[in-house]
Parts: C-alpha cells; structure tokens; sequence
C-alpha cells in the first residue's frame, strides 16, 4: 500500500482494482473476491468467494483459485495504483481524499 494513511488500510489486506480498459478477462460476469492465507497456513490454495444472484458461493479447490489468480490479478493494477485509481474516482464524484 502507500506511506498515505488511510481508514482503512491494513497490513493484511491488499485491495487490487481490474479497470474496465484492462479489457475481458476470466474473472468476468460475476463479483469475486480471492483470498489468501498466511504462510503458517502453508499448502492451503485460498478461497474464492463469488456474489451471485440470490445466492454466494465459496471455492476453497486449488484449481478455482488458480483459474482467478494469475489470469486476473496479472490483468489488475498494483495495490498502490489501484489506491491512486481510487482517489482519482472519488476526486471526479466529488468525494473527500
């Protein structure tokens, strides 16, 4: 994350944006969020927890986690960028740095 405090930063949590110019990729036609676990938890794959339409799901199976992981945070901006592409949105709404 950046040296910028923030309300809502955590040492443990990296928030990743996929802007829409980074154009179609597999993780696309629902909400996800991965999730991944401390090295004292070696050997787990994650989680991948998807909103869908009147219901959630969670994929805990090395291979769903593997499908989302490198093919859409390779395409997603960096955590630092993501926190800049963040405030420049909130900036054009009007909202508070």
């Amino acid at each position: 994350m950046s040296n910028s405090t923030s309300s809502w930063q955590t040492p443990t949590v990296d928030l990743q944006v996929l802007p829409l110019d980074a154009g179609a990729h597999q993780g696309q036609g629902t909400s996800w969020t991965l999730m991944t676990f401390p090295p004292s938890l070696q050997g787990h794959p994650g989680l991948v927890y998807l909103d869908l339409l009147g219901e959630a799901r969670y994929a805990d199976d090395r291979e769903a986690v593997e499908h989302v992981s490198p093919h859409v945070l390779g395409a997603a901006a960096s955590a630092d960028r993501s926190l800049q592409l963040i405030r420049e949105a909130r900036k054009k709404q009007g909202g508070k740095q």
